[in-house]
């Protein structure tokens, strides 16, 4: 597919084929939303040609046939031909109305006005043709033969003007000569830019209109008409490379029209895909949120139930320890007694902590600081862990100290 799909010459008429996959319509698609725009029937023309290669398996990489490419820029063209036909037509029958008036006194007036007649007839007949193609069902494969009868009425206005090179000088008049021979040379030069976007609409009228009344004043034998009939071929010859280089011009400006299209609809399709990340990211952060707030909520609950169910045996307790240590005289009991309520007191703290901290978990209650001695900390800190150390043979030890901490 590469090697046969690759960069196509901008001289022949023909557009790159692009490669399409899942959600990227190609060439074709990007094509069409760029004519879409205007009002002439290719941009209908290419969303037909959109859906009958829209129907491709999902993932599945397929090149656009070079051969439609190139249909599509020829349709690209036409179109541009189309748009600047009609002010070229009303300047070549101004153009016309002005010859006649230079020649009204010199020229027999029965073939200025058959000329005339002519030239209308041929330009109405443009014209019609111009408007049936802007109405004419989108129909890709006739887009040739629309080109084919432009090219013909663009011939037979060229041989009318050359025909006015020809007939309207009187006979040896260098000056009637010349006058005619430059305005059908400036007409010609102004049909450049009407005509070039077509490959062979210059030539098919600049070749009618110069090239018979230069090979005509050629034949006439004078030398003053073969200068003329030299400098019209050269001129001609200077007109074409202006008009090819034209051509080249224009095709290349459709290319970037289409790649610009492209890119634009790959940056729509890429924005789109963001956009679904972002969604999919945000359904899933709005997910796990509320998991983690079900399972906050649940911790709470555990907790409260805990608590609750803790307190009991604990209060309990603290009774018991309390007439235990009325009843007994022995004073080393008695101080393990002390030692049991101190640990119970402690146990009740850490209970109230383990709130404390899931319901700063929760924000029921903010934090704030406060100064404490740090000795209450350390003694129920001896408290903790003095029949651990005593259990292994170690001597649990605490230095009094009076320090206030935050």
């Amino acid at each position: 597919q590469q090697g046969r799909c690759g960069t196509q010459s901008v001289d022949d008429g023909r557009a790159p084929c692009h490669l399409r996959d899942d959600g990227v319509q190609g060439s074709l698609g990007v094509v069409s939303v760029l004519l879409s725009d205007n009002d002439l029937k290719p941009g209908r023309v290419l969303r037909q040609m959109e859906q009958t290669t829209s129907e491709v398996p999902k993932g599945e990489q397929v090149a656009v046939p070079s051969r439609d490419a190139g249909m599509l820029m020829r349709v690209r063209q036409l179109q541009v031909l189309c748009d600047q036909a009609p002010v070229a037509l009303a300047g070549s029958l101004a153009a016309a109305l002005i010859l006649i008036a230079l020649f009204w006194s010199v020229t027999p007036r029965p073939l200025l006005l058959s000329w005339f007649a002519l030239l209308v007839l041929v330009t109405a007949l443009r014209g019609v043709l111009i408007r049936s193609y802007r109405l004419a069902p989108p129909k890709p494969e006739r887009t040739d033969r629309w080109a084919n009868w432009f090219i013909v009425g663009s011939v037979s206005a060229g041989l009318l003007w050359g025909l006015a090179i020809i007939l309207f000088p009187p006979p040896a008049s260098i000056f009637h000569t010349g006058l005619a021979v430059l305005w059908v040379c400036g007409l010609t030069a102004g049909s450049v830019a009407a005509l070039s976007s077509v490959k062979w609409g210059f030539f098919s009228f600049a070749i009618p209109a110069l090239v018979p009344p230069a090979l005509y004043l050629l034949i006439i034998g004078h030398q003053r008409d073969a200068l003329i009939s030299g400098g019209v071929l050269l001129f001609l010859g200077f007109l074409s490379l202006n008009a090819l280089r034209t051509h080249r011009t224009t095709i290349e400006t459709l290319r970037l029209q289409f790649d610009n299209a492209e890119l634009i609809a790959q940056l729509d399709a890429e924005k789109g895909h963001i956009k679904k990340l972002n969604e999919r990211l945000e359904r899933r952060v709005r997910e796990r949120t509320a998991e983690l707030a079900a399972a906050t909520a649940a911790k709470s609950r555990f907790l409260a139930a805990a608590s609750h169910d803790l307190r009991q045996p604990l209060q309990t307790l603290s009774l018991l320890t309390g007439v235990l240590s009325r009843s007994v005289r022995d004073s080393r009991a008695a101080q393990t007694i002390q030692e049991m309520q101190d640990t119970v007191g402690v146990m009740g703290t850490l209970l109230d902590a383990l709130l404390d901290i899931n319901q700063l978990d929760s924000g029921a209650i903010k934090p704030e600081w406060k100064d404490f001695p740090i000795g209450t900390l350390l003694d129920r800190l001896r408290l903790d862990f003095n029949h651990h150390s005593g259990e292994k043979g170690l001597s649990l030890r605490v230095v009094p100290s009076p320090a206030i901490v935050r």
